[in-house]
């Protein structure tokens, strides 16, 4: 039987990260990488960190294909941020984006580049 205890290590995430978090929609993949990642970063009292595909694929059970498409797609919704080889959760909500690319949780977005939405 199962018996977590905050004791034996917890992670701290702000309240408004996760109502951001909660009005984002998400993948079960995108999902599982966030919760990987939240426990990998701020886990360990970091925001930023080198984790491997094979950390995440570890932590996820998910494939190595899947976890690059996955790890691709958060960053290019600016969930994720990546510098060289760390990476970590984009705290600034305001800038992540939906799907097809527009920003949803801050300033609305009528165009993108020469395409009109």
């Amino acid at each position: 039987m199962a018996n977590p205890q905050k004791e034996n290590g917890h992670t701290e995430i702000a309240h408004e990260i996760l109502e951001a978090l909660a009005q984002t929609p998400l993948s079960d993949y995108e999902s599982r990488f966030i919760f990987i990642l939240f426990r990998k970063t701020y886990g360990y009292h970091k925001k930023i960190d080198g984790i491997s595909p094979s950390q995440i694929c570890e932590g996820t059970k998910m494939l190595k294909f899947h976890e690059w498409r996955v790890r691709k797609r958060l960053i290019e919704r600016r969930i994720v941020t990546q510098i060289g080889n760390q990476i970590g959760i984009n705290k600034d909500y305001s800038q992540w984006k939906d799907r097809k690319g527009v920003t949803y949780l801050g300033i609305e977005v009528t165009q993108i580049g020469n395409q009109k939405l």
